[in-house]
């Protein structure tokens, strides 16, 4: 029985890795004139987060609009190319 859910488990890890996609995003504040870099695997509540004044960086400065996006296959890709444009950009 072991054997079985051992394989289980490699079958969902490797699944996983496939259903699971990261995004790096670009949100925008036209009011402060400002942008912020993110990443995140559920890109459809990202903006609404940032909107909501939980996120201390963007509180108070939106509306935050979605600019852009990119998506990646691993976290690894996605968070190399975050720290890429966020030093490209300061």
């Amino acid at each position: 029985m072991p054997a079985v859910n051992a394989g289980i488990f490699y079958w969902y890890n490797i699944c996983h890795q496939y259903w699971v996609l990261y995004y790096l995003y670009l949100i925008a504040s036209v009011t402060a004139g400002k942008y912020y870099i993110g990443q995140t695997s559920d890109l459809s509540s990202r903006p609404a987060d940032h909107n909501s004044l939980r996120k201390k960086y963007s509180k108070g400065k939106g509306p935050w609009h979605l600019a852009g996006y990119r998506r990646f296959p691993t976290r690894a890709d996605d968070l190399t190319e975050e720290r890429r444009l966020i030093r490209a950009k300061n």
